[in-house]
């Protein structure tokens, strides 16, 4: 596999949580951040313990939904980075 190969192979995935980002959405319920992606099975929710500085994810998805671009672990990735902007716009961390 050249470079070349690599390089395309880098921008698609870019491209898939470029869509993916957009397609994510992101809810606030009580003292809880729900990170879903419609119309697959992805979903995180975290919470922010009392004498905690971050955010801990439970309900976490388990497997990769065949049916996007992204794949599991790309959208926890995608999620972290949601939820915690979410948490430091309501103040919950800094």
């Amino acid at each position: 596999m050249g470079s070349g190969m690599t390089s395309r192979k880098i921008e698609g995935i870019e491209h898939g949580i470029e869509k993916a980002t957009a397609g994510a959405f992101v809810q606030v319920r009580d003292d809880e951040i729900i990170v879903t992606m419609p119309g697959t099975h992805y979903a995180v929710t975290y919470c922010k313990p009392v004498n905690s500085p971050q955010l801990l994810a439970r309900r976490i998805a388990e497997s990769d939904d065949k049916h996007t671009s992204i794949s599991l672990s790309e959208f926890l990735t995608l999620a972290w980075t949601l939820a915690n902007d979410k948490a430091r716009e309501l103040g919950w961390i800094v």
